[in-house]
């Protein structure tokens, strides 16, 4: 997972290029956005990630940077897979156009995402809104790039009281972009009536729960 980081694809390809022989293999490994796209996941967008692909689009552009697709793995997960690619060299034309109903297919997704986060965002707002007013006190289960993403997207920084993360080097800090203090765990015991909103990896999610109910049974 590094491609998705490059911030100059053009010089890291060249890289690489570079640095393979003619009969060179070249493994890459990238997450796959289309599920996030697909289910309009906020979190998808990442200041880290400077390139979004899918398995259409990351064959197009290796094609384009001059690479066959020998081999392509899917590693699926319940958040978005890893897909690996093999790839070998090959003599690309001076001029490579990538395929119309590839840009096409893209250019619709992304506009259906666009417009899906935008609902995803009043749905959210709205939601915090009322358990605000049902008198709930909202606390973040997670302080990373889930947590900083979920409160820039939505703007609701005032609505939450804190953010839970037993990690010793972020506590008594605050999540990134936001003044969100980030405190230890220990603290929901101290809390009445809250709401709980895990901003973690979903894979983690039925662990993390367990962990909440034994320090707030509430």
């Amino acid at each position: 997972h590094v491609i998705e980081h490059a911030w100059d694809l053009g010089g890291f390809m060249e890289g690489v290029t570079e640095l393979t022989k003619d009969n060179g293999i070249v493994v890459i490994e990238i997450p796959d956005c289309e599920k996030g796209f697909m289910n309009n996941m906020q979190t998808l967008i990442w200041e880290e990630h400077y390139s979004y692909f899918t398995e259409e689009t990351i064959i197009s552009t290796m094609k384009y940077y001059g690479y066959n697709v020998e081999r392509v793995i899917r590693y699926e997960k319940k958040l978005e897979d890893s897909i690996v690619l093999i790839l070998s060299k090959y003599n690309k034309p001076d001029i490579y156009r990538t395929d119309d109903k590839t840009v096409a297919r893209s250019q619709s997704m992304l506009r259906k995402y666009t417009k899906g986060i935008r609902n995803k965002k009043k749905d959210i707002e709205n939601r915090i809104t009322r358990l605000t007013n049902e008198g709930y006190t909202l606390v973040l289960f997670g302080a990373g790039h889930y947590a900083s993403t979920f409160l820039a997207m939505n703007n609701i920084s005032r609505n939450i009281k804190c953010a839970i993360d037993d990690n010793c080097n972020k506590i008594g800090r605050h999540v990134p972009g936001s003044n969100v203090n980030i405190e230890h765990s220990s603290i929901l015991k101290d809390i009445k009536s809250a709401y709980v909103i895990t901003t973690t990896n979903p894979e983690n999610s039925s662990g993390i729960k367990e962990v909440i109910k034994k320090i707030n049974p509430d």
